[in-house]
């Protein structure tokens, strides 16, 4: 049995608004997320400060300390990979 065109043009759609609504929820819950305060990390680390400082945090501390480290890594990357190699 073939499903008729119109049929088919209003399934798509409502799969594309469901996306489009799924993907606007998803980036507010990591706006959200991000507006965790992470404190400032110690100048000297050591495993054992880590691993303390780390039990303090929330998830969403962890995560947000997570993605900037990680953000300030890929900078400093892209940053060194324009350096000409000497």
């Amino acid at each position: 049995m073939l499903i008729p065109e119109r049929v088919r043009v209003a399934a798509a759609g409502r799969v594309a608004l469901a996306c489009i609504v799924w993907a606007v929820f998803a980036s507010g819950i990591a706006v959200a997320q991000h507006a965790a305060e992470v404190p400032a990390l110690p100048e000297t680390i050591t495993k054992e400060s880590v691993r303390d400082l780390l039990s303090r945090l929330s998830d969403a501390q962890v995560r947000n300390l997570l993605i900037d480290q990680l953000s300030f890594t890929a900078h400093a990357l892209r940053a060194h990979r324009r350096e000409p190699l000497q």
